[in-house]
Order: structure tokens, then C-alpha cells, then sequence
């Protein structure tokens, strides 16, 4: 199991920057990849890096959140506002949700 995961959650940008190497869009737990896990804490260094890597923005954990809709859910301001240039906004999570149903 990587310890990616776990690195982003304790943001340790540069070790799990290291780690994810050039497979960005590798995915974890539940479907998640560095850049819906980096959202969902609000690491802005990691998710710019990422995108700055070729990072997905749609990619879908298994629960359908992308990681604009981890960054609005979570109030992670700026990093939603990084995320929306480069996001679908119309992508829906299984229960029918979408980026901006989680703000009204």
C-alpha cells in the first residue's frame, strides 16, 4: 500500500511529490488520486504542482467527487478557484451533486 495517501493528508508536499514521480493520476483508496486527496486538504503548492505535472482534474473517486467538488466541499477556496479553469463543473458525484451544488 503507498504511503502517498498518508503524506498528503500530514502535507508533506515534497516526499509525496517525490513519490508520485511523473504518475499523477495514479489512483488510491476508494479511487482517489494526489489531486482529489491534494484538494480535499487544501495543499495549493501540491495542486499546482500537480496540474503543472499534467494532473486530471475530472478523474472521479469511486463516490464520483472530483477534485473541484473535494476543494468546494471542504472550503478550500483557492485551491477551487485553481481547479475551476481546468475542471468540467458539470461532473456529477453519484448522489447527483455537482462543484456547485456543494456551495448552495
Amino acid at each position: 500500500m503507498s504511503e502517498i495517501p498518508k503524506l498528503i493528508g500530514q502535507k508533506d508536499t515534497s516526499r509525496a511529490l517525490e513519490l508520485i514521480a511523473n504518475d499523477v493520476n495514479q489512483r488510491f483508496y476508494k479511487e482517489n488520486t494526489p489531486l482529489t486527496l491534494a484538494s480535499l486538504v487544501g495543499d495549493r503548492v501540491l495542486v499546482q504542482e500537480l496540474l503543472k505535472r499534467g494532473a486530471d482534474a475530472n478523474l472521479q473517486s469511486d463516490d464520483g467527487a472530483t477534485a473541484l467538488i473535494n476543494a468546494v466541499e471542504n472550503n478550500n477556496t483557492e485551491v477551487a478557484w485553481m481547479l475551476i479553469p481546468v475542471s468540467d463543473v458539470n461532473l456529477r458525484m453519484t448522489e447527483g451533486t455537482t462543484a456547485f451544488g456543494k456551495v448552495v
